[in-house]
C-alpha cells in the first residue's frame, strides 16, 4: 500500500534532524531568556507575597473564628494567593514589555497556563470531596 502523496514529500529524517537544532538556536536567544527569567523572578516575588497573603489569611481566619464564611474565604484566598498574585506579576510584566514593543511568545503562554491553574483551583474549590476536586484537576 502506498503512503499519502503528502507524506512521501516530507523527509521524516531530515525533519527530526533539524528540529532539535532549531530549538536550541531558539532557546539560546536573549529574547527568549529574558522572558524566562522574567517568569522566574515573578514566581520568586509571588511566592513571597503568597505567604503573606498565608499569615494575614490565617490572622483574618482566627479574628472570624465564629463566622464560616469568614473561614471559607479566608481558606480561598490562601488556595490561590500563589497562582494569582503570579498571574498579576506576569500581567504586569507584560504590560511593560508591550509599552517597549517585545514580543511575548513564552510570557502569553505562561499567563494562559496560570490563568487555567487558577480555574482548576477555584472549580476544584467549590467541592467538597476530594475525590472530585482530584478529578476535577485531572480532567482539567
Amino acid at each position: 500500500m502506498l503512503a499519502p502523496s503528502y507524506l512521501q514529500s516530507i523527509d521524516l529524517a531530515r525533519l527530526l534532524s533539524e528540529t532539535p537544532h532549531k530549538m536550541l538556536a531558539q532557546i539560546q536567544t536573549p529574547l527568549f531568556l529574558s522572558q524566562l527569567g522574567g517568569i522566574v523572578v515573578s514566581f520568586v516575588l509571588a511566592y513571597w507575597l503568597s505567604k503573606r497573603a498565608h499569615v494575614f489569611a490565617a490572622h483574618w481566619t482566627a479574628a472570624s473564628a465564629h463566622k464560616t464564611w469568614g473561614k471559607h474565604l479566608a481558606r480561598l484566598v490562601d488556595y490561590i494567593a500563589l497562582p494569582l498574585s503570579w498571574l498579576v506579576l506576569l500581567w504586569l510584566g507584560a504590560v511593560a514589555a508591550i509599552a517597549i514593543d517585545v514580543p511575548l511568545h513564552i510570557v502569553g503562554a505562561a499567563i494562559d497556563l496560570v490563568f487555567a491553574w487558577i480555574c482548576i483551583r477555584l472549580l476544584s474549590s467549590t467541592v467538597s470531596s476530594n475525590a472530585a476536586a482530584i478529578a476535577i484537576s485531572l480532567v482539567a
